[in-house]
């Protein structure tokens, strides 16, 4: 099928995530070489966000989302706001975090953007402020507006799960419990637009409407899919209901299972 080999490569997406890769490659084996391994688990967390980056930026899912389908638009944005950002903070030890907050730049930004007030706001605001319509045809009709929204949703989506993961145990302005409500209460917000979208009585974004189907996919999407503008649109919000709901509540319910569990008594040795 002639959609599923449509990966557009941008330039700049590739740049930035082979820089990213080329300095984490470095980093790992610098560690290594000084006794301190990252570990397989970080490094496959660290290439698998990369992995997703270039699958969300380049792929025929960014294809799809520019000019045909609000799902795929969504999928996007999903990986951009809630599989990406998580996985690279979680794929950097945390001796390497405490040596970024040690500097004054790092710790200026952690004071403030990990402000877990902050980074709710500008987490959850953008979410909203991006998907009025005004602002969603806008990018799809520029690039720069484009670019500037994808790179608004890394951001503001690294200082959330900064909150949210809390990989600096002494950074923690929450504890457990504060993060299980943290988290609890970003669904709020994320219902409100996925229930908007879901059973809004027309579509909401013009450009999905009648796209101009430079690719030849509409008659594909349409009579072969069986998705009107309007079905499209019901999917994006139901994909931006429940998997997120999922992610943020299943995300919340471990560390509360933890917190409730408590921290594990050593095993005591044998006498003999």
């Amino acid at each position: 099928m002639a959609i599923l080999t449509a990966w557009t490569f941008e330039p700049s997406a590739l740049a930035g995530v082979a820089q990213a890769a080329l300095a984490y490659t470095v980093l790992a084996l610098l560690a290594g070489q000084r006794g301190r391994p990252l570990g397989a688990r970080r490094i496959v967390a660290f290439s698998l966000g990369l992995a997703l980056l270039l699958v969300a930026l380049i792929s025929p899912l960014d294809l799809l989302a520019d000019g045909y389908l609000l799902s795929a638009h969504m999928i996007q944005h999903l990986l951009l706001l809630a599989a990406v950002p998580p996985l690279l903070i979680l794929g950097v030890p945390r001796w390497i975090w405490r040596a970024i907050v040690a500097t004054r730049p790092g710790d200026l930004a952690e004071r403030l953007l990990g402000q877990p007030l902050i980074a709710f706001a500008l987490y959850t605001g953008a979410i909203a402020i991006w998907h009025l319509p005004p602002c969603y045809d806008a990018a799809l009709a520029d690039t720069r507006i484009h670019i500037v929204e994808h790179l608004c949703f890394l951001f503001v989506a690294g200082a959330f799960w900064w909150v949210a993961l809390a990989p600096l145990p002494e950074r923690d302005q929450l504890g457990p419990f504060g993060r299980v409500l943290y988290l609890f209460a970003a669904g709020i917000p994320n219902t409100i637009v996925a229930a908007a979208l879901t059973f809004a009585p027309q579509p909401l974004y013009a450009p999905y409407v009648a796209p101009a189907d430079p690719y030849g996919f509409l008659v594909l999407i349409r009579q072969g899919w069986g998705l009107t503008a309007l079905a499209d649109q019901q999917l994006a919000g139901v994909l931006m209901w429940i998997p997120m709901g999922l992610l943020l509540s299943g995300l919340a319910l471990l560390i509360l299972v933890r917190a409730l569990d408590g921290p594990r008594a050593p095993r005591a040795l044998p006498s003999h």
